[in-house]
């Protein structure tokens, strides 16, 4: 299997889990960090054993012995930055939120196509070994006829702590960064929704401190989540139906610790070895050693789909970032 020569593009705190991620994976090599200081991006690529750095995107992107690029920049930049590795002929993938709106997943979408690349959004959750388990226990009719599903995560921060969570021109605001967790889990579960509406706590600045979603589904369930950057969560998920419960522990966008109610208790340790971004890593290293262009676990159809969700969530509670930069 041929060794894959990742990049890193923006190297924040997550693009450090990211990091950790390809250096486990099976066939992936970690070999250039690009950045708009030298400094920051020279210190990222010492630290993880990168064999180049550099102070521009362009540079990084245009580097020829790259295969794929990770995009962890701001919310906003994902669009630009995964269409200047894709130009490029770079293999992408783009941090969750894949993009600030439906409209730029779709530019992005189309930009893959053209360039012949692989792109994918990097919901890392979903490849998690308990998303597996829930939808085992609910093919089964474990907890029978599902009624309502209950989500959250949350944080308390502030603009001093961590100013990008507070800028709308940077697409601030707990539904993109933290609330798609809970979204992700409730669409995973039951498809897209039918109806939806929501409602936030906005800052002075107008992005969502604090958002409620609610969301219903063509099979009868009805979900009620919320997220926030300023209040503390249980971050627990329950599922409930007509005989019983699951009930996915803290913190439930990592699936690890599940317990099913059904006249009995049994609970279900559900770990994964690693880095919390390796397995998506490697499903990216397996879909282009294939010569895939998607995967089929984050296809483009979920992820348009989770666009138009979050969309849709937005524009109900007021929030627009575009309006803003």
């Amino acid at each position: 299997m041929k060794t894959l020569k990742w990049g890193i593009l923006g190297p924040g705190r997550i693009a450090e889990k990211v990091a950790e991620a390809i250096l486990q994976s099976e066939n992936g090599e970690l070999y250039a960090i690009g950045s708009r200081s030298l400094d920051k991006a020279a210190d990222f690529a010492k630290r993880f054993g990168a064999s180049k750095s550099y102070d521009s995107y362009e540079e990084l992107c245009a580097d020829d012995k790259l295969d794929i690029i990770y995009i962890a920049t701001p919310h906003s930049f994902h669009c630009e930055h995964s269409m200047i590795a894709m130009k490029h002929g770079k293999h992408v993938l783009c941090e969750k939120p894949f993009a600030l709106d439906a409209d730029e997943a779709s530019q992005m979408m189309n930009c893959a196509k053209k360039n012949n690349v692989f792109l994918m959004e990097a919901m890392w959750s979903r490849f998690l070994p308990g998303m597996k388990k829930v939808k085992e226990l609910l093919a089964s009719n474990a907890i029978g006829t599902i009624k309502t599903f209950t989500a959250n995560f949350c944080f308390s921060s502030s603009p001093e702590q961590k100013p990008r969570l507070f800028e709308p021109s940077l697409g601030g605001g707990a539904l993109l960064d933290v609330g798609i967790y809970p979204v992700t889990l409730a669409c995973s579960f039951f498809g897209f929704p039918l109806k939806s509406s929501a409602r936030a706590d906005l800052t002075d600045k107008g992005v969502d401190a604090t958002s409620y979603y609610n969301l219903e589904f063509v099979n009868g369930v009805k979900a009620e989540m919320f997220s926030s950057i300023v209040q503390e969560g249980d971050s627990k998920a329950v599922i409930t139906g007509e005989e019983g419960q699951i009930i996915i522990h803290a913190n439930c966008w990592t699936l690890q610790s599940i317990t099913l109610k059904n006249g009995k208790e049994t609970s279900f340790h559900t770990p994964y070895e690693g880095s919390d971004y390796r397995l998506q890593i490697e499903e990216v290293n397996q879909c282009i050693e294939h010569g895939l262009k998607e995967s089929s676990v984050n296809s483009f159809q979920w992820t348009q789909g989770m666009m138009q969700v979050m969309d849709d969530l937005r524009e109900k509670m007021g929030v627009d970032y575009k309006t803003k930069m």
